[in-house]
């Protein structure tokens, strides 16, 4: 099932949904929200989401490995491995790698492990379909044959 990391919503809708998280506690998160917002992101957004956090409601993330960068050329794709994600912060952090055939034989060689993260929508919009990697190791194996 492919996701879309963005909906858009009235502004009304995003006002009530702020009131309906700030309602009961008086807590004021006003600063946290603030700091948040002051970085470019909408303040509204930034309060639903401090809010959904001080209450402990955080969504289910599909926390399959994920495919992209396929580069024929390179004959290189990238693998991810999700690690954990911030609501706040809107951004998904994982473990990278690249994995590249070598030009002489085929044998797909993984790369270095690092860790990166990227936004919530750059995530969702990876594949988690193993066919499409399969499709392109036949696409490289079909245009550079060994």
């Amino acid at each position: 099932m492919k996701q879309n990391g963005m909906v858009e919503i009235s502004a009304m809708t995003l006002n009530a949904l702020k009131q309906l998280l700030f309602s009961e506690d008086g807590v004021n998160l006003t600063s946290i929200v603030d700091d948040l917002a002051a970085g470019g992101k909408n303040k509204d957004l930034s309060a639903i989401n401090v809010g959904l956090t001080f209450k402990g409601i955080k969504p289910e993330m599909d926390m399959s490995p994920r495919w992209g960068n396929f580069n024929e050329y390179w004959r290189q794709y990238t693998s991810y491995i999700p690690i954990g994600y911030s609501l706040i912060l809107d951004r998904v952090t994982y473990k990278k790698m690249d994995i590249s055939r070598e030009k002489e034989k085929d044998a797909w060689i993984p790369g270095k492990v690092c860790e990166d993260s990227m936004s919530m929508n750059d995530w969702l919009n990876l594949t988690t379909d193993e066919s499409e990697v399969d499709s392109f190791i036949a696409k490289v194996l079909e245009k550079y044959p060994v």
